[in-house]
């Protein structure tokens, strides 16, 4: 059997920043592992090469087949997920094994609004406020 899971307290899956993540891992293999790893970390998608960023982790050694691991990481004060037409950037905390290819990765959102910031389309005109300034609304496109 090899079972691997990672549980967060919240739900949904929103924080703001500066805000506690808590949950555990727990774990039922069919080899004690050298040791296992629950690694918080941000990580961009998309177009371009891919960036990542680990924030805080926690290593116990020699954890045992079965077992599991409480923690707690604070989200810094960002970068914010946003999602966008050419790029995204997504916060997880994940479990990995060692010297293994078995992890388990949990999708969270920091951010101000608790969700994910939408980017606006490069190739959209922008929506232009009514009402604001006489005439704007109807301004006369080059």
């Amino acid at each position: 059997m090899n079972d691997l899971t990672v549980k967060i307290e919240n739900d949904p899956l929103a924080f703001l920043p500066g805000d506690p993540v808590r949950g555990h891992v727990q774990w039922n293999l069919s080899d004690a592992p050298p040791a296992l790893e629950v690694v918080l970390f941000w990580h961009t998608e998309g177009k371009g090469p891919p960036d990542s960023g680990v924030v805080d982790q926690v290593v116990r050694e020699n954890p045992g087949a079965t077992g599991q691991l409480e923690f707690s990481f604070k989200l810094p004060a960002a970068p914010y997920s946003f999602s966008g037409r050419l790029v995204s950037l997504k916060w997880g905390v994940e479990a990995i094994v060692k010297k293994s290819k078995r992890h388990e990765y949990v999708e969270l959102i920091l951010s101000p609004t608790g969700e994910a910031i939408l980017l606006a389309d490069p190739d959209a005109e922008p929506e232009r406020p009514r009402g604001c300034f006489p005439g704007w609304g109807n301004a006369r496109k080059p």
